[in-house]
């Protein structure tokens, strides 16, 4: 089973991926992450030096990458032509970033699919589908309900997705806090439109069919919403996972 957290940056994808994999591990849950997993199909989980593991992360996203070319030919020229149609005044960079990040993420993605057994449980806190946050959340352009439609309906989908909504003030004041590389001499107005951006994308995406029946919400208040009347057999197992870990949170938080 595949799981991807998505979300606007800051929302704290990261944080709480750490908390259901140390939750999981603490029932006897088999989970891992994303790069765990494609990194172990090597043998080389285990490297710590950050530029090394990032490297081997990229030559296996990359096998990934060319093993689904066919598959998704029409997503990754969609990509491409994204990429080249952005204004000029997104560095050339920049532009290499984000096709890095996209075909990266998708090709992990694609091994995970590949690799993965019923009884495995492996979770990405920005996978294949948080790649709409790469191509369309920018400062001096507003993403486009055409171009998120289409993109959604191209992109493979994991077997849950858990959305992370979040406050725009805090989420604004925690991007001026990190900064980020697409905003250039980040100013308030600079942020808050980046930010609000990124919001408008991905709730035009959950409220897609496509991806609502396989959701889950976790709201800014850290309560679990679902927006599908009945419950896909992964979506209730990882509800089970979110529940358990945003009371334990919240308890923390009381205590």
């Amino acid at each position: 089973m595949l799981i991807e957290l998505i979300g606007c940056t800051s929302a704290g994808k990261s944080t709480l991926a750490k908390k259901i994999v140390q939750d999981c591990h603490e029932r006897g849950i088999g989970i891992s992450m994303g790069d765990d997993h494609v990194l172990r199909l090597l043998r080389m989980n285990r490297v710590e030096n950050r530029v090394l593991r990032t490297l081997l992360l990229d030559l296996v996203a990359y096998t990934g990458c060319l093993i689904g070319c066919w598959k998704y030919r029409q997503l990754y020229a969609y990509i491409t032509r994204t990429i080249l149609k952005l204004p000029r005044n997104v560095p050339f960079f920049q532009r290499l970033n984000i096709a890095r990040n996209a075909f990266k993420k998708i090709g992990i993605s694609e091994l995970i699919r590949r690799t993965v057994r019923d009884a495995q449980i492996v979770m990405m806190d920005e996978g294949a589908v948080h790649t709409v946050h790469y191509l369309f959340v920018h400062v001096s352009i507003e993403p486009r309900p055409d171009d998120l439609l289409a993109f959604l309906e191209l992109v493979p989908l994991p077997d849950v997705a858990v959305y992370l909504q979040q406050d725009e003030t805090a989420l604004i004041q925690r991007v001026r806090r990190r900064g980020h590389g697409r905003i250039r001499n980040a100013t308030h107005s600079k942020v808050e439109r980046f930010v609000q951006h990124a919001v408008y994308t991905f709730e035009y995406l959950v409220k897609h069919p496509r991806l609502r029946e396989r959701l889950l919400v976790v709201n800014s208040q850290k309560t679990v919403v679902v927006p599908q009347e009945h419950l896909t057999a992964p979506a209730a197992i990882v509800l089970d996972i979110l529940d358990r870990v945003l009371r334990f949170q919240q308890q923390g938080l009381e205590n």
